[in-house]
């Protein structure tokens, strides 16, 4: 018997698998969180500066910050968007023990839409209507499919250290799911009943979450 087997311990050219492995696994760790900073940093970028002049009085200036509210608030949407992503791929990596090619090709769609999100940011935030709001939200709607295909392939090719059945599977689908259908459901809502109604539309995301994500814990037995 091989000395290495009997003692237990791993083959060598095994621990230079595991080290590929783990490289792979830290190189698009490193990658996916640099993109999300990036995003996050370039967020700022679409809210512009007033052009009044540095003689403008604070009046002129007052009003320039409040014809700008549109961009803050798109800004800030975005940016709890974005977060709420990351901690949700954070969660999703902890439990990664190995990648391959396939689930990187899928976390790299994901990034991409990840990056991309600061552009129908900025249109939100200078155009506020219907076009730019439907095309916002279906971005994010896009970006949460790819995110829970990703867990899913994650999950069911063994990449992770969970394991769960059907109805555990189930229950996390459609807790990953339920913010696209949300936001999808905005576009008609704007379409309608205006852009107010839209961002309430989208506030609806939250209660929905807790009654999937309770949903979810019920499934797995928590």
């Amino acid at each position: 018997m091989d000395d290495d087997l009997a003692s237990g311990t791993q083959p060598e050219g095994g621990a230079a698998t595991a080290g590929r492995r783990r490289f792979d696994l830290d190189r698009t760790l490193a990658l996916s969180d640099g993109i999300f900073a990036f995003a996050l940093t370039l967020l700022v970028l679409s809210i512009t500066v007033p052009a009044i002049g540095d003689a403008g009085s604070s009046e002129e200036l007052a009003q320039a910050l409040s014809d700008r509210s549109g961009e803050l608030i798109s800004w800030l949407i975005s940016f709890a968007v974005i977060a709420g992503f990351w901690v949700r791929h954070n969660a999703l990596t902890r439990l990664l023990v190995r990648v391959n090619g396939p689930f990187i090709v899928i976390n790299f769609v994901f990034l991409a839409l990840i990056a991309l999100v600061p552009y129908p940011t900025e249109l939100l935030g200078r155009f506020s209507n219907s076009t730019s709001f439907a095309f916002y939200a279906i971005v994010i709607a896009l970006l949460v499919v790819v995110n829970a295909v990703e867990g899913d392939y994650a999950v069911t090719r063994g990449l992770t250290s969970k394991k769960e059945g059907p109805g555990e599977r189930r229950a996390r689908l459609v807790d990953s799911l339920s913010p696209a259908v949300v936001f999808l459901v905005s576009i008609p809502v704007v379409m309608v009943g205006g852009v107010l109604a839209g961002y309430l539309c989208w506030v609806a995301i939250a209660p929905v979450n807790v009654v999937t994500g309770r949903f979810a814990e019920r499934a797995r037995g928590t």
